[in-house]
């Protein structure tokens, strides 16, 4: 995984995967990549996790986002398959996703690429309060 913050910022369950010298400085390139990720596939996971969650908000909160913290990349068939961890607010210590998804080229030349829906989505760490709501 390469690490979209200082080590200081990163959950524990995150920091335990990482080593201390990838996380250690955060290159311009990677907080770029971290941003398109955010935009284009962690954000749009996380809305998508609320929606599975709607029939349960008498007991679940809206889970609100808190960061990115990191994201994996590793050739698939027909494209590559990146992996991202993020953070939520909720939750004591705040909740950590991972999503998966498979990325898509058009053309050689790269030009266009397609994020589909997270192929799957899992939680990594729990809070017993709202272990009912985990999907």
């Amino acid at each position: 995984h390469v690490p979209c913050l200082p080590p200081e910022g990163l959950s524990a369950v995150t920091r335990g995967l990482v080593p201390l010298s990838a996380a250690a400085e955060v290159c311009e390139y990677t907080a770029q990549t971290c941003e398109l990720l955010e935009g284009m596939v962690a954000r749009p996971a996380l809305i998508q996790l609320n929606s599975a969650l709607a029939d349960a908000r008498d007991a679940c909160a809206v889970l609100t986002w808190r960061q990115l913290e990191s994201f994996a990349v590793s050739p698939s068939l027909g494209g590559r398959q990146w992996v991202v961890r993020f953070s939520v607010n909720e939750g004591r210590p705040p909740r950590v996703f991972e999503a998966t998804m498979q990325l898509h080229v058009r053309d050689e030349d790269t030009q266009l690429v397609i994020f589909p829906a997270p192929l799957s989505m899992r939680q990594l760490t729990l809070y017993r309060m709202y272990e009912a709501c985990a999907p």
